[in-house]
This record gives structure tokens, C-alpha cells and sequence, in this order.
């Protein structure tokens, strides 16, 4: 089939038509219209270049037209086809030219990109800035590399171009001047992020909010303003580190994050944090769930204090006298059956106790992520300690407070498996004291001086008895008046954070960190920021249609997704796409885009994948030139 212009008669008068011509099933020559343009002179009146479009419209057609037969030659040359997959996968390239396969997954996470409209804040956020360059191409390099392929800054640099559809060539100061705008726009960075995803999704539930903090080790001894060595969650005790906060909604999207000195304690971060929520987003009474780091009097009691609501995990080993008794007596327990995520059912139960309790606490030091002494000010007023005949301040009430006690076979079997392993490293340091002195030349131990008398060396077997009583539970404290079964819920949901984590730090390769500077630091942190709300966004998209895949399989499949320029002699060139898989197939579903085919002409993959410039700048030379008789 051939695409070609026809005009209706001679003279100032005539119409113009797109007409095909082609051969009918007994071999006959025919046309057919395809669009009437409409009368030339009216057309050339509103815009003078009207039949030049027309003319570069005929021309595309016809080449989608040769391509789709090419295609269809091609896909059925098992030979072509199995030499296009061997290069996608090796990665072969003609001997003294660039490399000609580009990865497309930079392209396919573009709708995401383009979804938060981000490229419009980031072009806003440059207006008030000095920066020439393009601010927006190469936050979007940074994020979206650091999904598909978490370099370092350099090597994004000089790899992504050459690697993914849709990256650029920039400058790799570039790179660094993002960093400093970035950090200076953090907080309207984070607030237009969780505008947009409160626009895609209305009913968004942000009142429930899953709170943690993690640390970030640098491969460096020199502390400064931000780094600083303090107890790292990674046992990287001999680095600097900065602490995050994190929190995120019940869903695992992120909602906001805090960087803090590396020295500074978990529990102090929390009341200013979800103040400073509350206060950004209009939001009255927030329900925080966290783990029991985070759980003491002083944090209870401040959330009540502030019409905050809480569900957390409680310290099983420190619990007091009512709740050790209440958990090894079997009245009141609920039973159940529950199933794991392979459909496995195991044993269990809950039991509820209630206490009230008269507090008195010092009043915490609270940390804000910037020294803020006014909000400090503001959340004393709030709290209203009072300050006793040595200057200390001091807070005291009652709470009631409500514990669900839970029972899980699974973790029974868990805790009896992890005090095994402790029983067999306790009776080795018995057998053989060297070991247990050596235990205590680590760290800060080794200035503390001790005698080590082999005698009085002895596993406490009593000890072990008294908390093998305690083997599967696990205590829950809440101030909701909601059923236990509602409760125990909402607290699952904080494997959502601790997943984030584990994507910030490993998926993300969040750490170590290479930069230096406090506002390359941050600044950094806030792309690995956007990068996970990116990669959280599609991953509950995907969920939300009942296809889920985890994040790592999601950047497997992304960075499988390749395509290759192949020319063809006396036609257009066409490009050969590699690594479609189910997982592609489900993303793309997601995403709302096409997916592509094996073969098709330029014009048809750059549509498909909305690619801002075109195929050509992005492959210098074919891969392949490949003669097919026509």
C-alpha cells in the first residue's frame, strides 16, 4: 500500500485529499480516500506552510506502511532475528562506533514522570535560580537512573547517554548545581509531590502515618555539621552517618522525610516530625504507627497531649509486672487462625489489657531537621511542661493505656530457633573465657578493664527459662478504640516503611553516599526521595490491578526492555525491540502506554513512547544492515 496527495481539480479552487493506492484480492489497482484536508486556498490562508504538513504527513504513513511490511518480513527471517536478540543481549556494537543499543526503560518510566508533572516544578524552581542549563533533564537523569541503574553521579554522566533512549549528554557540574537548588526546595519539592498524588489518587488516605528512621554511613571519618558517628542500623560503627526520618502512608507511598546529624537519637525526632505534618498538610489528628524504638512515656504521652493517635510496638522484655502476667494467663485470649503469604495456616491469638497510669518524665530535648528555635518554641507552648526548683523541665499526667497481646505460632518457632542459635554462642564463650575477653576489646569496651575469672564464667540458664515463657508473643500498644483486629491491621502495615528502607538502601544504593558537601548531601537525598515515590507509585499501580511485582523484578524487566536501529537498503531504517516480557507487558498495561512491537519504523515507536526528540538523536549508526528483496 502507497500513501499519496490528490486534489480534487485544477485551478485556485481545489480540495486536497490523503489517498492510498493498493491491489484488491484478484490483483486489481485501487484507491482509496484516507482524509480530506479540505480546500488548499482556505488551508494556505490560515497557515502557509498547511501543504508542506500534508506532504510530511503522506511521507510518514508511507513509511509505516513499508515498516509494517518489513516487520512482517522480518519476524519471519529466523536468522535476522536471532542475530538482533544475541546483540541486545551481548551488547554488540560495530567495531569504531558508539554503542547503538539504547535501554528503554528511562523512556517507559517517563509516564510516571510526566504523571506528577514534575517537569513543570522543576522549570518553575529554575526561574528563581542562575542555572542556564536544562535543570529539569538532569533531575530527571538523576532520578530515574538511580531507579534503573544507581550510579554514582559521574558514572550517570557518562553512561546514561550512551545507555538509555532518552537520556542526554550534559555536564557533569551540571549534575552538582542540581544538587544545590535541589536542597534549598526540599519542603516544596515534597509538598507538590504529595499534591499530585493526592490529585491522581482522592481518596488517598494520609491520617495514617508508618514512621521509622534508619541511618546512612559515608565512607568517610570526617564529620561536619551533618556527619557525624553515632549507633548505626547497618553496624557501620567506624564512618560518618546522617539519620532519616521517614514516613510514609498506609499504602507505602511516601509522604515526607527528615535528615538529622548522625549522632541524633530516634526517639526525640518524632512529636516535631508529625507536628510539622500535621501543620503542612491541614491535618487535625494524625494515627502514627511505629516500632518499639520509638515507643517510650514521653512520645505517648506528647501524641496524646497533641490529639494524636498511635499504634506501637511494645519492648516484650521491659514490660511491666500487669502485662507479663496478664500474657502467660489464658483467660481472655481470642482464638484464631491466621495464614502467612503462602497460604500456610498456623495457631494464634490476642488478648487485650488496659491500664491506667500516672506518668512523669523529663521533657524531651526535641530535634528538628533545621535548628528552629521558634517551632521549638511553639510545641512547648503546646505542651506546657513546667520547670522545677532546679531549672529542669518536666511533664506529668495519666494515660490509659490499651495493649493487645498477640500469639503467633510462626514467630513461636522463629524465637525458639534465634535462642538456640544465642544458647550455642553463650555455652562456646563459657567453654573458652579468651573468646568472651575478646568480645570485650571491641569498640568502647576495649578502654572499659576487666578480670575474666573462668570460674564465675556460667550460661544463666534460669534467665533462658524465663524467656522461653515469652516465645511468639508480641505487645501492641494503641490509644484507637477501634476492634483489635482493626488494630493489629493498621500495625502490619508497617512493613511498608521497613520495605522502603530496604529499596532506599539497596534497590536505590541510597549508601554509602560519595558526595561531600551538606547541600550536595541533601540534595542527593532528595532525588532518592522522588526515585521512591516513583518506584512506590508503579509499584501500587501494578497492585491496584491485581498484577503486582515487586520493585526489583520491575527494574529486571525495565532494564531487559532494549532496542536496536537496523537499516534497510532503498527504505527507511527500523527498530528492533528486545526483552518484551509478561512483567513489560503488565507495566506498560499499568502505565497506560503501548507496548511495543519486535519491529516497527521511527515514527511509530517515537508515538508509542512519547519521545521528546526523535530516534535519530539517539542512534548515530545502525547496529545491522540487513538487504531484504522487495
Amino acid at each position: 500500500m502507497r500513501y499519496h496527495i490528490m486534489y480534487s481539480s485544477k485551478g485556485d479552487n481545489r480540495s486536497v485529499y490523503i489517498a492510498s493506492s493498493y491491489r484488491n484480492e484478484d490483483g486489481q489497482s485501487r484507491k482509496s480516500i484516507v482524509r480530506r484536508c479540505g480546500n488548499l486556498k482556505k488551508l494556505l490562508a490560515v497557515d502557509p506552510q498547511a501543504l508542506e504538513k500534508i506532504k510530511d504527513e503522506v511521507r510518514l504513513l508511507n513509511e509505516n506502511a513499508a515498516g509494517e511490511d518489513i516487520r512482517k518480513r522480518l519476524l519471519s527471517n529466523e536468522t535476522i532475528e536471532a542475530d538482533i536478540i544475541r546483540a541486545a543481549k551481548d551488547g554488540i556494537m560495530l567495531k569504531g562506533e558508539k554503542p547503538c543499543l539504547r535501554g528503554l526503560g528511562m523512556v517507559v518510566l517517563d509516564r510516571l514522570w510526566n504523571e506528577l508533572n514534575l517537569p513543570y516544578k522543576l522549570s518553575y524552581l529554575k526561574k528563581d535560580s542562575d542555572i542556564e542549563f536544562d535543570f529539569e533533564e538532569v533531575v530527571r537523569q538523576l532520578c530515574l537512573g538511580r531507579i534503573l541503574a544507581p550510579w554514582s553521579k559521574a558514572k550517570t554522566c557518562r553512561l546514561a547517554p550512551v545507555s538509555y533512549l532518552g537520556a542526554k549528554e550534559e555536564n557533569l557540574a551540571h549534575y552538582y548545581n542540581c544538587l544545590d537548588l535541589l536542597s534549598k526546595n526540599k519542603d516544596s519539592v515534597i509538598k507538590y509531590l504529595n499534591k499530585k498524588l493526592l490529585e491522581k489518587n482522592p481518596r488517598r488516605d494520609t491520617r495514617v502515618c508508618l514512621y521509622d528512621i534508619t541511618t546512612y554511613a559515608f565512607e568517610s571519618v570526617e564529620a561536619d555539621s551533618l556527619r557525624e558517628f553515632g549507633y548505626s542500623k547497618d553496624k557501620k560503627f567506624n564512618e560518618v552517618q546522617v539519620v532519616m526520618a521517614l514516613a510514609a502512608d498506609k499504602d507505602g507511598l511516601p509522604i515526607s522525610y527528615n535528615l538529622y546529624r548522625g549522632n541524633q537519637g530516634e526517639s526525640p525526632t518524632m512529636i516535631p516530625f508529625i507536628e510539622e505534618l500535621k501543620k503542612t498538610y491541614g491535618v487535625e489528628n494524625l494515627i502514627v504507627v511505629a516500632d518499639k524504638g520509638l515507643n517510650n512515656t514521653a512520645n505517648i504521652h506528647c501524641l496524646l497531649e497533641l490529639s494524636n493517635s498511635y499504634v506501637l510496638s511494645s519492648k516484650n522484655r521491659n514490660a511491666s509486672k500487669e502485662i507479663k502476667e496478664a500474657a502467660l494467663d489464658p483467660t481472655g485470649r481470642v482464638e484464631r487462625v491466621v495464614a502467612d503469604g503462602n497460604g500456610v495456616l498456623s495457631k494464634a491469638w490476642f488478648k487485650e489489657v488496659t491500664l491506667e497510669t500516672k506518668v512523669s518524665y523529663k521533657y524531651p530535648d526535641f530535634a528538628y531537621e533545621n535548628s528552629n528555635p521558634q517551632e521549638k518554641k511553639k510545641l512547648e507552648d503546646k505542651l506546657k511542661p513546667y520547670t522545677t526548683k532546679y531549672g529542669n523541665k518536666r511533664k506529668k499526667g495519666t494515660i490509659k493505656r490499651r495493649f493487645i497481646i498477640t500469639f503467633s505460632e510462626k514467630r513461636f518457632i522463629k524465637d525458639r530457633i534465634d535462642r538456640q542459635r544465642l544458647i550455642k554462642k553463650a555455652e562456646r564463650l563459657v567453654a573458652n573465657p579468651s573468646n568472651f575477653s575478646a568480645e570485650l576489646k571491641k569498640g568502647g569496651k576495649s578502654l572499659v578493664s576487666v578480670d575474666i575469672d573462668k570460674e564465675s564464667l556460667a550460661v544463666n540458664y534460669e534467665r533462658i527459662s524465663e524467656q522461653e515463657l515469652f516465645d511468639g508473643m508480641h505487645v501492641i500498644e494503641t490509644s484507637l478504640n477501634d476492634p483489635a483486629e482493626k488494630v493489629l491491621d493498621i500495625y502490619k502495615g508497617l512493613w511498608h516503611i521497613e520495605s522502603n528502607f530496604r529499596v532506599l538502601k539497596s534497590q536505590l544504593e541510597g549508601r554509602p553516599v560519595y558526595v561531600r558537601t551538606e547541600n550536595h548531601i541533601r540534595g542527593h537525598f532528595l532525588c532518592c526521595y522522588i526515585s521512591l515515590v516513583l518506584s512506590r507509585l508503579l509499584e501500587y499501580k501494578l497492585r491496584k490491578r491485581e498484577t503486582p511485582i515487586p520493585i526489583g523484578k520491575i527494574v529486571e524487566s525495565l532494564n531487559g526492555l532494549r532496542t536496536t536501529k537496523i537499516k534497510l537498503d532503498r527504505l527507511p531504517a527500523i527498530y528492533a525491540t528486545t526483552g518484551i516480557s509478561e512483567e513489560i507487558k503488565q507495566i506498560c498495561a499499568a502505565l497506560e502506554m503501548t507496548v511495543p512491537e519486535d519491529y516497527e519504523t521511527a515514527a511509530s515507536l517515537r508515538k508509542k513512547l512519547a519521545l521528546r526528540e526523535g530516534l535519530g538523536s539517539y542512534f548515530q549508526k545502525a547496529l545491522f544492515r540487513v538487504s531484504i528483496d522487495l
